[in-house]
């Protein structure tokens, strides 16, 4: 459970359209994804730990330092 002085730190919520920042996205699938989990560090809000799912369904780890909230409109992949 995330108590109210985490929720306050935490800027990036489960369901969450995340963009990776240009200089990790050479490590990645892709540079965006959706955020399917998160562990709150109770010090510092700049290593919280952010689940990600990418297009490919790939899964990796990233902190927040790596990545920032898409606030562009949701595109749908093409069929």
């Amino acid at each position: 459970m995330i108590g109210n002085s985490q929720a306050a730190r935490q800027q990036i919520k489960i369901g969450d359209r995340v963009r990776l920042r240009p200089r990790f996205s050479h490590l990645y699938p892709a540079d965006s994804g959706v955020t399917v989990g998160v562990v709150v560090d109770p010090m510092r809000a700049l290593f919280n730990e952010y689940i990600v799912e990418f297009p490919d369904h790939t899964i990796a780890s990233l902190f927040e330092f790596q990545i920032y909230r898409d606030a562009g409109p949701a595109q749908s992949s093409p069929l």
